[in-house]
């Protein structure tokens, strides 16, 4: 199966493909619109009607990542933020914003009344005074409130420094 890349005059730039059964079999199937990275050298598709994500190389059309299951619910948008990190949206209401590599670099959540929280899976986060209230972080059987981890795992401005400088160290855990 493949992709064509057409310009807007029509003339076809470039044809990827991508092995049978990569995206759901559902007849109702479509790719999310694609995104390419800032150089063109990346390019991400999402499955809508499912919910993996993959990852091409244009220049030599060759599939770098597959990462199956990305969301909970079919993916809805994706989109490159610069040119190692590209966001993803899902019916499950989520954000996930990636690295290029496929790792996942953080979860934005957005509740009612520009409520937000922004959270890794080391356990930093940033987010609006109300949404942080709101917010679990379950372990095992046991709810632990976001804001009662505050002095250790909130981090100002996460999202900005994940984004201008990549990975940040990982907090100190007792």
């Amino acid at each position: 199966e493949t992709v064509q890349l057409i310009n807007t005059d029509g003339k076809l730039l470039k044809t990827i493909k991508y092995a049978a059964g990569t995206f759901s079999s559902d007849p109702q199937y479509r790719l999310v619109e694609p995104a390419f990275s800032g150089s063109g050298k990346n390019m991400v598709a999402g499955d809508r009607s499912g919910s993996d994500i993959i990852v091409y190389d244009v220049p030599t059309s060759t599939q770098q990542l597959h990462l199956k299951n990305a969301h909970i619910g079919s993916i809805t948008g994706i989109e490159f933020l610069n040119e190692n990190i590209f966001i993803s949206g899902s019916g499950d209401e989520r954000f996930k914003l990636w690295g290029i590599d496929g790792k996942l670099s953080g979860e934005f959540f957005l509740l009612e009344n520009n409520e937000w929280v922004f959270s890794t899976a080391d356990g930093r986060f940033d987010g609006s005074a109300g949404a942080i209230k709101k917010l679990y972080y379950a372990q095992g059987f046991q709810t632990i409130p976001m804001d009662n981890l505050y002095e250790k795992f909130y981090t100002p401005n996460l999202l900005v420094n994940i984004l201008q400088n990549g990975e940040m160290p990982a907090p100190d855990v007792d």
